[in-house]
């Protein structure tokens, strides 16, 4: 049997490291603990599936708490312990992150650290993003293809009649980010690939925009597409509901995301595949903690979205 006297050899440390690392009851260096996983492998020891269990810091948004869950069942399966750390602020620091060296790898939701401290947290520790709603480009991310979202939605409000589709964006701020920017795109390639021209686009950012939407919601168009689920479509979904108001029987409502909202008001809407996202985010973050992917084989894995028909779109709503 492989002795711990002879894995401390192979790995150039000392026994009392290499029974910390078996252990996991202390903290060690993210290298050192590299060192010696592989020497244990290469000199044949069977190791303790429990003591061996990785750690990992999940960082996230209010934005990206949907993935939580998900994270946690995949990880069961991964031999992976997490640790949930939820922050308000988009722009973390590797010192407000708290990375002190006794996790083996950092999973990141929706984006909350810029270029910069993100360059600096990789060279400590594995990193891979989920959902990456920003510039901040890692070298491993998982997201959801934003592009098939505004393309297979638009492309099923075609197919049930819907030629006059309305687009509502955000702020300016928030369309000139990738996954906002991937989403009108699908929007516009699927009406092209079609033959039909976009219709009144409406930003929620501008004065009046909701009393537009519902004074022009009988006459100029008969789908209402919203980019992503927000506060503001309660208001408009209360108001067309309204005596005053009533959904025109033409009118279709969808969104790019799903959501309580779309849910509670049964519009047609969008899904992220969360269990997909989770369980690839773990499996790279294990290999790159392993060596089995290195950081220069870069790459973005986009999966495909999964559209959710609700009778908002059933043309005899």
């Amino acid at each position: 049997m492989t002795r711990i006297e002879d894995i401390a050899k192979e790995a150039g440390v000392s026994a009392a490291t290499v029974s910390r690392v078996l252990n996991n009851t202390a903290r060690v260096a993210p290298e050192t603990r590299k060192a010696v996983l592989q020497a244990s492998r290469k000199l044949g020891r069977v190791l303790d599936q429990k003591a061996t269990k990785k750690r990992v810091l999940v960082i996230c948004l209010p934005s990206g708490q949907d993935l939580l869950e998900p994270l946690a069942q995949a990880a069961e399966t991964l031999n992976m312990s997490l640790l949930f750390k939820v922050t308000c602020t988009p722009n973390l620091t590797v010192e407000e992150i708290a990375y002190d060296g006794s996790f083996d790898g950092v999973i990141l939701v929706d984006s909350v650290i810029n270029q910069e401290e993100m360059s600096r947290l990789q060279q400590h520790v594995p990193v891979v993003e989920c959902r990456n709603y920003n510039s901040v480009k890692p070298e491993v991310s998982v997201l959801t293809d934003d592009f098939a979202m505004g393309y297979d939605m638009t492309t099923h409000l075609i197919e049930t009649g819907k030629t006059n589709i309305s687009y509502v964006h955000f702020s300016k701020i928030i369309m000139e980010l990738p996954h906002a920017v991937e989403r009108y795109r699908g929007y516009r390639s699927a009406l092209l690939e079609h033959g039909l021209e976009p219709s009144t686009e409406y930003r929620l950012d501008m004065d009046n925009t909701v009393r537009k939407i519902l004074s022009d919601a009988d006459k100029e168009w008969n789908a209402l597409l919203f980019a992503a689920p927000v506060a503001e479509m309660q208001v408009i979904f209360s108001s067309l509901s309204a005596d005053n108001h009533n959904i025109p029987n033409k009118l279709a409502l969808a969104v790019l995301d799903d959501g309580a909202i779309s849910v509670h008001n049964d519009i047609t809407a969008i899904q992220h595949p969360m269990e997909a996202i989770a369980r690839n985010s773990l499996f790279m973050l294990d290999r790159l903690r392993d060596g089995r992917l290195m950081l220069q084989e870069s790459m973005q894995l986009r999966l495909k979205p999964r559209l959710v028909i609700r009778s908002s779109t059933v043309a005899s709503r």
